[in-house]
């Protein structure tokens, strides 16, 4: 196993991308996602071709996990610190405009060093919500960008895990910048008598 994982790591990213693909598309049946990347982040971490599969299963739907995954010695998490890390990860993540991965880096760079805390104890957490996994392809920022603003969904599964629900919720996107206050509690008030209120406007001509 370990021989065959050097002659993987020998090979091109393009020659690993060929052999890895058609595995990768056993997991992944997202049409939104991009599979050189995902190939790119697995080449270094797989030793066989066969284990693929499961190592990108998270991609198309978050599996059920045990909130234990948030407790990590070396990082120095657990499931109340990283609940807590999530909560101001979230409206960061939303933040982000142009959903690149480097965007997404320093944004949660930028708010490690505002809350003064080591890398761990906020990309753990992170990494965690949107995979399931404690072993996974990549890092939270890597993984984030490969799935997209859906990480929305899978951070209030984690929440859920962690034993919070929450009746309603709101997405905001960062190309809606004529949200007000007054619109959001209008919103909210419709939301009594309906499952789901979404904006619309009319265009002449």
């Amino acid at each position: 196993k370990a021989i065959n994982g050097k002659y993987i790591k020998a090979m091109t990213p393009e020659k690993f991308a060929e052999y890895a693909i058609p595995y990768i598309k056993q997991s992944v049946h997202r049409e939104d996602v991009d599979l050189n990347e995902i190939a790119k982040l697995l080449q270094a971490r797989t030793e066989l071709f066969t284990e693929i599969p499961e190592m990108v299963d998270f991609i198309d739907a978050l599996p059920e996990y045990d909130i234990a995954l948030y407790t990590h010695k070396k990082m120095k998490t657990n499931p109340e610190n990283s609940l807590e890390s999530l909560k101001e990860v979230l409206p960061v993540l939303e933040g982000v405009e142009d959903w690149t991965e480097k965007n997404i880096h320093d944004a949660l760079f930028d708010l490690i060093g505002k809350l003064g805390v080591k890398n761990g104890i906020v990309l753990w957490p992170l990494r965690v919500a949107v995979s399931g996994k404690a072993f996974t392809p990549g890092g939270g920022v890597e993984i984030s960008y490969l799935i997209g603003d859906d990480v929305i969904r899978e951070v209030l599964e984690c929440y859920r895990a962690a034993g919070r629900e929450f009746d309603t919720f709101c997405c905001i996107y960062p190309t809606a910048p004529f949200i007000t206050p007054k619109k959001l509690s209008t919103a909210m008030e419709l939301l009594k008598d309906a499952e789901s209120v979404m904006p619309v406007t009319s265009r002449n001509g």
